[in-house]
């Protein structure tokens, strides 16, 4: 391989733990318990077995705010990039512009505000959600227009299952007759045809995410609903939790929210909220790993490898923000921030590969077994 160098608003924010180094796991029939403990290291290149940085093409075609998310795909990198003028746009593995995937509008083939994006590699489609225009759209790899598909309510992720059906996720939604939950599945004109996995709030309490559910190379479905502190497999054949992570006390109560925010929040309930759960849901996930975001806001993540049973959690910046894992085992990062000086090597690297005005660098490792 070639390379160089937060639907809803974030209304109320809850606080998450993790743990540390271990290899605690329990399996329940065809469910894994992981059991989550409680220190948080700051390793990096002990972790890594090969890292280094990519160099964004900067032109006034190919110019990204926040990384959002990136799915790397078929020798490509698509980002999503947020801010007043949020696009989909396409890099290959050197770092060279390629295209953006549609416009903003509200023509048919247009979205009003683009939300999030996933990849269905059984058909080798880009599927867009446009929340305010109440559709997903679709476009082939190179960003040319195919199809669009009404959306019944504002969404966070989606996916298809290669029986063509739709899966939309959200972390928490009313929808019809008051039934709350994470899943509804779809048909091409927006029918819901299922709902799967209870809701664990029945407010509009949420932290954007859009890596709550992802698309896997066979084409199943990997999704960490909110609250639930669980992977769940969605496939033509149904839905089925494979693996709960366990923390080690009650990580989300009224007080730390006080702690952290000086609000007043008695008016909320938030009994639901004080169970041994993560709050966030974005995650990456391979044949190896499983590497979660653990707190909100911030850069721990939690990360568990299938085959060895090792579970540990960082606090490292160089572990990134938006992260996705490719098919050939290298995990793909944004940062926030390109510090001014640093004498990491990695840093430096990303110093030499960013000029302030530019589009911050991407960075990539591979993790050790």
């Amino acid at each position: 391989m070639k390379k160089t160098a937060l639907l809803l608003f974030a209304s109320l924010i809850a606080l998450s733990l993790v743990g540390c180094q271990s290899r605690s796991s329990t399996s329940d029939g065809s469910q894994t318990t992981v059991m989550l403990p409680e220190e948080t290291e700051y390793l990096f290149y002990e972790r890594v077995s090969e890292y280094g940085t990519l160099a964004l093409e900067t032109s006034p075609q190919s110019l990204l705010g926040d990384i959002a998310k990136i799915r790397v795909y078929k020798e490509r990198i698509f980002l999503l990039s947020t801010g007043d003028d949020a696009s989909l746009l396409v890099f290959d593995k050197s770092g060279r512009f390629i295209t953006r995937v549609g416009f903003q509008g509200r023509g048919p083939q247009e979205y009003v505000s683009l939300y999030n994006f996933e990849i269905d590699p059984t058909r080798d489609e880009l599927l867009l959600i446009d929340n305010q225009g109440q559709k997903i759209l679709l476009f082939d790899l190179d960003g040319k227009f195919k199809q669009t598909i009404p959306s019944p309510f504002w969404l966070e992720c989606v996916g298809r299952l290669p029986d063509g059906r739709f899966v939309l996720a959200y972390s928490v939604m009313s929808v019809k007759n008051n039934e709350y939950s994470v899943v509804a599945i779809c048909d091409e004109a927006g029918n819901v045809l299922e709902r799967h996995i209870e809701s664990r709030v029945d407010m509009m309490f949420s932290v954007g995410t859009r890596d709550m559910m992802i698309a896997r190379a066979d084409g199943s479905l990997s999704l960490m609903p909110q609250y639930h502190s669980a992977i769940y497999r969605i496939t033509d054949k149904g839905v089925s939790a494979e693996i709960g992570f366990e923390f080690p006390e009650k990580i989300i109560t009224l007080d730390r929210l006080k702690e952290e925010f000086g609000s007043n929040l008695e008016t909320i309930n938030f009994d639901v909220l004080t169970e041994n759960s993560s709050v966030v849901g974005d995650h990456a996930e391979d044949d190896d790993w499983i590497i979660f975001n653990s707190k909100v806001f911030s850069d721990e993540k939690a990360f568990y490898n299938k085959a060895s049973g090792e579970v540990f959690r960082s606090k490292h910046p160089l572990f990134g923000q938006a992260i996705y894992l490719d098919d050939e085992g290298y995990c793909w990062a944004s940062l926030y921030e390109v510090p001014e000086s640093a004498d990491d090597p990695l840093m430096q690297q990303l110093i030499e590969a960013y000029a302030g005005d530019d589009n911050r660098p991407l960075v990539y490792y591979r993790l050790k077994p």
